[in-house]
């Protein structure tokens, strides 16, 4: 039972710190976002995993429409789309929790994230519906990309890690198994 109830208070931290973590002013795409989508969709049942990530960004972006006025856009379904599948893919890290997996799950769910959201962002414009306006789209969107792809790796490894000392886990992977 006080395991039961610390993973509760773990994931409700979590998600109050992704949506805080998008509210406050921060560098673009720096987000624990999709870290969260790989790592809830790994350490919870697929259904809770994938309710909780969507759930919680959903969240997000209420407030952010509420405070700022830009949290719903054209492009939602694309970005919703790839937090869906990451947080599929993290079931792919069950029972294979290694610092070389969690790297190449981020990496992949950084890249991921990057071709659909900007396809989304392509389709959306009606404007250059060519092959320049295709490449245009994704060579503006590396800067975000570098984000993106930097904080997913460092905060799926504060998830997995918190996570697994909160719980005092024996499945704790190693950081020296990163490069092997």
């Amino acid at each position: 039972m006080i395991l039961q109830n610390k993973k509760i208070i773990f994931f409700i931290i979590c998600a109050i710190w992704i949506i805080l973590s998008r509210i406050i002013p921060h560098a673009p795409n720096f987000t624990p976002v999709l870290a969260f989508a790989l790592f809830a969709g790994s350490t919870l049942n697929n259904k809770y995993g994938i309710a909780l990530s969507i759930g919680t960004f959903f969240i997000s972006d209420l407030c952010l429409q509420v405070i700022y006025g830009y949290g719903f856009h054209n492009t939602m379904i694309y970005v919703y789309s790839s937090l869906l599948l990451i947080a599929f893919m993290g079931k792919f890290l069950l029972n294979k929790l290694t610092g070389a997996n969690i790297f190449k799950m981020s990496v992949f769910s950084s890249c991921l994230f990057f071709v659909i959201s900007n396809l989304g962002v392509y389709l959306q414009s009606f404007k250059y519906w060519n092959l320049e306006g295709l490449l245009s789209c994704y060579i503006l969107a590396i800067p975000f990309f570098i984000n993106t792809f930097i904080s997913t790796i460092v905060y799926s490894f504060v998830f997995f890690k918190s996570y697994s000392f909160i719980m005092q886990e024996n499945t704790s992977f190693k950081f020296k198994k990163l490069w092997n």
